[in-house]
């Protein structure tokens, strides 16, 4: 079935493929300024610089408002997006300069690094185990996928890496947008071992963000020990969750609209 582009309530557009949307009709870009740039609070943390990892690259709407907000504040954007399945990049919903200059997933200049790294998270099998390499890219931000070839040296990791057995240096990331389809049709990226993994990448500050607002999602990502809270989702969508290390980080100011959910899984360690 191919995509078919729509343009949303707010003038910005997005894509659809039978009945899925990749974001709002009620507004593409709102959503993601919404959910995402304004939820993870990343302009009140007084940075010069944002380490931001998403799971699910989609038409690049949250890169593009990220970046767009980055640019007005002049602070630089390091961006990294899980997505197996790229869409054609002229196909892409970011700016020119960047499709036009994106190579193998990769684009860089003064105010943006950009990696979209091809991993699968369902459907793998292997583990990690005493067999395992490491790469670093010019950032120094380690990668460490199952090793295929010691004598050979790739930028990327090969295709097919579950998204469990990628590991970044833990604690780098102030934002990690949660933003694969919904549990339906990528259920294991709503686990409480795929929530696990978010929380160690996230730096003790960070705040994971999602459109999801169910009751499963949200007792996962308590399952991998976050604090959740609900909140007012983006244009006619009731609600939206964020989550944390810490309940008073969801209580500093930004977050009056949200209330921090009573856990159900005090002590309990997420499952694979």
């Amino acid at each position: 079935m191919k995509l078919k582009i729509i343009e949303t309530e707010d003038g910005s557009f997005t894509y659809q493929k039978g009945d899925i949307t990749y974001r709002s009709t009620h507004g593409a870009k709102s959503e993601s300024l919404h959910v995402f740039v304004q939820a993870s609070q990343l302009l009140k943390q007084n940075l010069s610089q944002w380490y931001v990892l998403e799971l699910g690259f989609g038409t690049g709407m949250n890169l593009a408002a990220t970046f767009e907000i980055a640019q007005k504040n002049n602070i630089k954007l390091v961006y990294y997006s899980l997505e197996p399945n790229l869409m054609p990049v002229n196909m892409l919903i970011v700016p020119d300069f960047i499709k036009n200059n994106l190579n193998e997933g990769v684009f860089e200049n003064e105010n943006l690094e950009l990696h979209i790294l091809p991993f699968r998270w369902q459907d793998w099998d292997a583990c990690l185990g005493e067999s395992q390499r490491t790469t670093g890219n010019h950032r120094g931000l380690p990668l460490q996928f199952p090793n295929e070839n010691l004598n050979e040296t790739k930028r990327q990791p090969p295709q097919g890496l579950v998204l469990q057995d990628t590991r970044f240096g833990e604690g780098l990331f102030d934002a990690y947008y949660h933003d694969p389809f919904g549990p339906s049709q990528s259920p294991q990226c709503w686990t409480p071992a795929c929530f696990e993994w978010a929380y160690s990448l996230l730096k003790d500050d960070g705040i994971l963000t999602t459109y999801g607002a169910s009751g499963q999602a949200r007792r996962a990502m308590q399952a991998a020990h976050f604090v959740v809270a609900k909140g007012p989702g983006s244009g006619r969508k009731r609600e939206m969750t964020i989550a944390g290390k810490h309940a008073p980080r969801l209580e500093q100011p930004g977050y009056e609209s949200f209330t921090i959910l009573k856990s159900r899984h005090v002590g309990e360690r997420a499952q694979s």
